[in-house]
């Protein structure tokens, strides 16, 4: 049963969508509260719909995250944009019985007659998938350390600190491509492109992607 408060006077179409969603859907307003949630979001954290709503989203939150959330909601809300929560960061969610579990978070900024709203898709990882996460970030940590300490000229003689996929997004910039066409040779999105860019950058301490492109032909970096 599709739970919101009564004065959340939402449309039947919002309402529908987050019912249809297999994962959690949270919609929050502007003071942090709840005003609406799917049947997902009570199965996940152990709640009836009457006991969440007009209640701080905090509450699904561990408790030592709640201070530092509300100036992240805060500062979300007044740049408003759909993207994912915590990049790069253990989330976790907190059910009713105070026991608590892994989560990847996505919010979407809506516009309703209430005025602006934030719906937080919130799905429950396993613990396999979680620990897998937190192995990879490890290992960009590592790998951002190595590069910066080879482009730093500390590891004279060591490998390339650019990873392969690195390697062919940089060969592809200095033979002139576009973001758009790199995505495109290589069979990934625009956005995947700028990330691995933004390493390049940071791994080669370079400014640009024309400071990139010098520092790697100097350093012998083009495949």
């Amino acid at each position: 049963m599709l739970r919101h408060s009564s004065a959340g006077n939402l449309t039947v179409t919002i309402r529908s969508v987050l019912e249809a969603s297999p994962d959690a859907m949270v919609l929050v307003n502007s003071a942090g509260k709840i005003t609406l949630i799917n049947s997902e979001t009570e199965r996940m954290f152990g709640y009836e719909g009457e006991e969440l709503i007009d209640h701080p989203v905090d509450i699904l939150l561990p408790e030592e995250f709640a201070t530092r959330h509300l100036a992240h909601c805060a500062e979300y809300f007044s740049a408003p944009r759909s993207r994912r929560m915590g990049v790069g960061l253990d989330l976790w969610g907190r059910r009713r019985d105070g026991s608590r579990f892994p989560v990847e978070i996505s919010l979407t900024p809506l516009t309703s007659e209430c005025g602006l709203l934030v719906a937080a898709s919130i799905r429950e990882l396993t613990a396999g998938i979680a620990l897998t996460q937190r192995l990879m970030r490890l290992l960009m940590s590592v790998e951002d350390e190595v590069g910066a300490l080879w482009g730093n000229g500390r590891c004279p003689g060591k490998a390339s600190p650019l990873t392969a996929r690195e390697s062919q997004v940089i060969a592809l910039a200095t033979a002139g491509l576009s973001t758009e066409d790199i995505a495109g040779e290589l069979v990934i999105s625009p956005s995947t492109v700028k990330t691995h860019l933004a390493h390049v950058y940071r791994k080669l301490g370079a400014p640009d992607r024309a400071a990139a492109v010098a520092r790697a032909i100097r350093m012998g970096l083009i495949p």
